[in-house]
């Protein structure tokens, strides 16, 4: 991740995320952060080498209402690579490309226990 400022703003104007804390030197921009979305925690930081990986996410997500996310998203200009769908394992999920190119998942499984 190029821009942690940028990809702060993604997570939190785009995905729903809440800023849980940010890091970085007093005179330059942010290096490192914590957002939170429900109980899920991700860290981000600062790599300005980053190459998208070619196939499958670098996160996956499992949350409820997978359908009114998706629509959220939708709404909110984000990349959607995947659309709404039931998978062989279970879970009805989607993906989605973040700012750098790499994919995150989202998924709701179907039968919890």
């Amino acid at each position: 991740m190029r821009d942690v400022a940028a990809r702060i703003a993604f997570y939190r104007d785009e995905l729903g995320f809440g800023e849980g804390g940010v890091w970085g030197p007093e005179d330059g921009p942010p290096g490192f952060a914590i957002l939170g979305f429900g109980t899920i925690t991700v860290a981000l930081d600062r790599d300005p080498e980053v190459v998208p990986r070619e196939h499958g996410w670098i996160a996956y997500f499992y949350i409820d209402g997978v359908e009114a996310y998706h629509q959220t998203l939708v709404e909110r200009g984000v990349e959607i690579v995947e659309a709404p769908h039931d998978t062989f394992y279970g879970i009805r999920e989607i993906s989605v490309r973040e700012l750098d190119g790499h994919m995150l998942a989202f998924g709701q499984d179907l039968s919890p226990s």
